[in-house]
């Protein structure tokens, strides 16, 4: 089974075409989408959901995918909840960089000041090891 986590444009066209091509890995790909405007919440939900998938699941070696933002949370919904994880162009400091304007689906939305305070309180784990040893 794989997990995957959206970015920050959660509306993209392009986050079906990834959990297609997810599907040439494992036939077994679970989308879980987030509002990406409250990451207390977010988290929340997050491990709520995965837990979920986690307790019905009959794969032995389940993995959380996450793209941008979703990389941000993969890495931290895998590391408690101790499954492998896999991130592509992770954004794993969006409360310093994410203070800007989002363009790529032609809106533009703000990731809010209170938000990113919320999630500079959360700092990643040092990543260590070999990472395709688990």
């Amino acid at each position: 089974m794989i997990i995957y986590l959206h970015g920050f444009d959660s509306n993209s066209p392009g986050n079906h075409e990834k959990v297609l091509q997810l599907q040439f890995i494992d036939p077994d790909v679970r989308l879980v989408s987030y509002s990406t405007r409250h990451p207390k919440h977010d988290m929340q939900h997050l491990l709520k959901e995965v837990d979920k998938m986690l307790q019905l699941n009959v794969d032995d070696r389940p993995l959380i995918c996450g793209v941008g933002l979703g990389g941000y949370w993969a890495e931290r919904i895998g590391f408690l909840c101790d499954i492998r994880q896999v991130v592509f162009n992770p954004n794993l400091f969006p409360y310093e960089n994410m203070g800007g304007e989002n363009r790529s689906s032609g809106r533009i939305r703000r990731y809010r000041h209170e938000v990113r305070d919320q999630l500079s309180r959360k700092k990643p784990r040092s990543l260590s090891g070999d990472p395709l040893s688990s």
